[in-house]
């Protein structure tokens, strides 16, 4: 979440979409969350039901065939995969 929002609270921006270059980037809880708090259940599935209509506005922020934007200047060239051991 920090490389796309920094500074900003997963509590007051999830669910709230915002245009990134031609990407739209929604914030979202890890779905995890519902387990350890129930009372998070509901807004992780609100958050989800609205992804269809989420799907449509990113549709229509690339025209059909555009190359991905450009990854931010911070962003790594390649990743590593961490060792769990």
């Amino acid at each position: 979440m920090a490389r796309w929002f920094p500074d900003a609270k997963i509590s007051r921006i999830h669910g709230q979409p915002r245009p990134f270059g031609s990407y739209l980037v929604v914030p979202f809880f890890h779905p995890a969350v519902a387990l350890y708090r129930a009372d998070m259940r509901p807004v992780l599935e609100a958050d989800f039901a609205r992804l269809p209509q989420w799907i449509e506005q990113a549709k229509a922020l690339v025209p059909r065939g555009a190359p991905p934007p450009p990854a931010p200047p911070d962003a790594p060239d390649s990743f590593q995969q961490l060792s769990l051991f």
